[in-house]
């Protein structure tokens, strides 16, 4: 009844370190932009047709407690797990109205109305265009139309900030998101882990585009002189530290990080 978890820089690798006693019910792959999605999520679905199999381009790939580039992550989950699996593509990202047809799809394929369905044995799962800047807006949209718990995250693309890819069940798809309704008969616990610690050091975003996801300026001065200030480096650096050095907000007490994407010409931060 394992769930299955394999890595490799090989496709037909990654696939055999999935294949365990039975078929599985779902799978899940990312991988990094060195490889392409569109023939992975291909042999995904030829070497498994009958599992709801998601996944999305990546910018840095983790698996069993490893970190790594440039390879290919998977997960399979066998059905004495998750007994039915549902997965629906939104591909208009920010239309009210294509997250509702995918909802409804997503209910057909269930047999039921979401609204029927138990919250204790029923969970979600999202991977949305990372390039989008609509993720907020679909998980708003998502709760404003059921109580189902949906997680998951962003497509990544090496941070190269070109263009992200999702895939679900051969096909692959840009400025989109693709979801998946799991019944998990046994019940499922949330788990939320943080990888960073607290500075003591806050900025209170004074301007901002929020549509954009931009700050203008933190307490009152361009953003990037005030992050800058806050970490005690020159604001030519400021970039380069990003990844190691993000913001976060907290939330009944709970740190969520908020990552910076690039800093505009006018002294703004992209997040």
């Amino acid at each position: 009844m394992a769930i299955q978890i394999a890595s490799s820089t090989e496709q037909n690798a990654l696939i055999s370190g999935l294949r365990g006693d039975v078929d599985p019910a779902v799978v899940v792959y990312f991988a990094s932009t060195c490889h392409s999605l569109a023939a992975l999520s291909a042999a995904m679905k030829a070497a498994f047709p009958r599992a709801a199999c998601i996944g999305c381009t990546t910018a840095g790939e983790i698996s069993s407690g490893k970190m790594t580039t440039c390879s290919m992550v998977a997960m399979a989950i066998p059905p004495k797990i998750v007994n039915a699996a549902a997965t629906a593509v939104v591909e208009e990202l920010k239309s009210p109205l294509a997250v509702s047809t995918a909802l409804d799809s997503l209910s057909a394929q269930m047999g039921a109305p979401l609204s029927e369905l138990d919250l204790g044995t029923h969970v979600g799962l999202i991977l949305a265009d990372g390039m989008s800047g609509a993720e907020e807006a679909i998980v708003e949209r998502i709760r404003d139309l059921t109580e189902i718990p949906f997680v998951g995250g962003s497509a990544g693309d090496d941070l190269a900030f070109h263009a992200t890819l999702v895939a679900a069940n051969g096909c692959t798809f840009e400025h989109a998101a693709v979801l998946a309704l799991l019944r998990v008969p046994a019940g499922y616990r949330i788990i939320k882990t943080q990888s960073f610690r607290l500075l003591g050091k806050a900025l209170t975003a004074t301007e901002v585009n929020g549509a954009g996801r931009t700050v203008r300026r933190f307490n009152g001065v361009p953003a990037v002189e005030a992050y800058a200030q806050a970490m005690g480096i020159d604001g030519a650096d400021v970039a380069g530290r990003f990844m190691s050095n993000p913001l976060g907000q907290m939330v009944s007490g709970e740190l969520f990080v908020r990552s910076p994407q690039r800093v505009l010409t006018d002294g703004s931060i992209v997040f």
